[in-house]
């Protein structure tokens, strides 16, 4: 079922448009592709990816608890490139897939986010907005949308986590996350 389930969120992670007006927009949203779609976010598949770009491994205990959490598990890689600070990590309670970006443009972010759970859905999956809020943080107002992706009648399938911020200064600006779930 993943791997069925994986290339139609390849599929349309990869139709969106190559150009971005904010590069590390692009970017963020190419390595989340990347990293977590095409590895449906099983964590040996993630360090692979990590290790075939050559990422150096976080091993500073704060970072680590922003990019990782408390548990075992977990790891964070760092991704600089000249378009900006970029952060792989598997999460270690939930070993959701993520990415985190110190800086791009939100509105681009959530609209190519957005434009990946449009690609996805088609007769026999179910694409719903599982929570959507936003919260007065310090760097502007932040917006937490998470989609519930699974083909229908399916009690296993995928969460997808959009977190970003008005303004950049903290850890990050945005974070994409994948991982899966099962209903009981």
């Amino acid at each position: 079922m993943r791997n069925i389930f994986g290339t139609f969120l390849l599929l349309a992670a990869f139709a969106l448009p190559a150009h971005a007006d904010d590069p590390a927009a692009g970017f963020i949203i190419q390595l989340f592709s990347k990293a977590c779609i095409e590895s449906s976010a099983e964590p040996n598949k993630v360090k692979a990816y990590a290790k075939t770009l050559n990422l150096y491994e976080v091993d500073d205990a704060a970072a680590l608890d922003v990019f990782v959490g408390k548990g075992e598990g977990g790891a964070a890689w760092v991704a600089g490139t000249e378009v900006g600070k970029f952060v792989l990590s598997i999460r270690a309670k939930t070993k959701a897939c993520a990415v985190w970006a110190e800086a791009a443009d939100p509105a681009e972010v959530e609209d190519k986010y957005k434009a990946i759970m449009k690609g996805v859905m088609r007769p026999g999956m179910s694409v719903t907005v599982f929570n959507d809020k936003y919260e007065t943080s310090p760097y502007g107002e932040a917006h937490n949308l998470t989609y519930r992706v699974a083909p229908e009648g399916s009690k296993q399938g995928f969460l997808f986590t959009l977190q970003t911020t008005q303004k950049s200064g903290g850890p990050f600006q945005i974070s994409l996350q994948q991982a899966v779930f099962t209903e009981k």
